[in-house]
């Protein structure tokens, strides 16, 4: 069985630095949804997240990347514990 640890909170709440400390401290991976998103915003040539979410807007910028985030949680999960930070 896999444990799956979500943190949540406003900006600036420190849910980073507490999951990346939580995921060491358990040897749990970090998943990161922040990080997610930028890497997924660089892939497709945009330099930030904030220049992907002004063309594609909310509904189809960031949140039309949840199907695949979770999926990419869902195989983290198959073998592994995890922390997720930012859902």
């Amino acid at each position: 069985m896999v444990n799956i640890i979500c943190i949540t909170g406003i900006s600036g709440s420190g849910k980073t630095t507490l999951a990346k400390r939580l995921s060491h401290e358990l040897g749990y991976v970090f998943f990161g949804i922040g990080g997610y998103e930028r890497e997924v915003a660089k892939k497709l040539g945009f330099e930030d997240i904030n220049e992907y979410e002004k063309k594609y807007g909310m509904q189809k910028g960031l949140l039309g990347l949840y199907p695949q985030m979770y999926k990419a949680i869902d195989k983290l999960a198959e073998k592994n514990n995890i922390v997720v930070e930012g859902i």
